[in-house]
């Protein structure tokens, strides 16, 4: 069922920067900056802790896979870099990265 619902999600574009969205991980907001999950919470933290400027980023990016173009939403941008948190390294992070 969970395959069946992820390919109906993908054909019709769901997905993507939600703040108000119901997931089962836990988010919300920090310090006036949203957070999609604890790894993402994590980060905020140390670079708030740090000093480092942090923002959530809003701009859509594009990348390819398997000869489809795809969107997603990065998380943050800090020192003018966007950064993606992730809990893992697969090959859709790979080419996200590039």
């Amino acid at each position: 069922m969970h395959d069946k619902l992820s390919a109906v999600a993908k054909e019709n574009n769901f997905g993507g920067y939600h703040p108000n969205s119901i997931k089962k991980h836990h988010h919300g907001t920090y310090k006036g900056i949203y957070c999609d999950s604890s790894w993402e919470l994590a980060y905020l933290v140390w670079c708030l802790e740090h000093d480092i400027s942090i923002k959530r980023c809003e701009e859509i990016r594009y990348y390819k896979l398997n000869k489809k173009t795809l969107k997603y939403f990065p998380d943050f941008i800090v020192d003018n870099q966007i950064i993606e948190i992730k809990g893992y390294f697969d090959e859709k992070s790979r080419i996200k990265s590039e």
